[in-house]
């Protein structure tokens, strides 16, 4: 029976984390590999209540791709309490691997196929980006 549950369950939740990403959030999501996107891959947006139009700019992208979806906290949670929020979406809809994104472009998404694959193959359970060691 877990087979069969396992075999329906999404592989892979890119969680990105927004609060005032208005300027940089469609560029992050545009510049994440088409590799990844085309697998069984869900992108979810959090809005930490941004004093900008970063919940507009998530409902945009939304629209133009169904594998995206955006939630909007009330009152901002800070950074532990999206990650609380993304990590619960996970679990709820048995995501198998989740790899967290900042909207605002500290990061850079054309790494993600390379962290991704680590764990799909079984080289590791987790890996960590550094935005500050190149080649690491």
């Amino acid at each position: 029976m877990d087979a069969v549950k396992d075999s329906v369950s999404p592989l892979l939740l890119i969680l990105v984390v927004a609060y005032n990403a208005a300027s940089t959030l469609k560029g992050v999501l545009e510049r994440i590999p088409d590799t990844i996107t085309g697998t069984d891959c869900r992108v979810l947006i959090i809005d930490d209540a941004s004093l900008d139009q970063t919940f507009e700019v998530g409902i945009l992208e939304s629209q133009l791709n169904d594998r995206v979806e955006v939630l909007v906290n009330p009152v901002n949670l800070g950074y532990g309490g999206n990650l609380r929020i993304g990590y619960q979406y996970s679990i709820e809809n048995r995501f198998k691997v989740i790899v967290l994104l900042h909207g605002d472009s500290q990061y850079p998404p054309e790494k993600l196929e390379e962290l991704v694959e680590a764990i799909l193959c079984g080289e590791a359970d987790a890996v960590f980006g550094t935005r500050t060691t190149e080649g690491m």
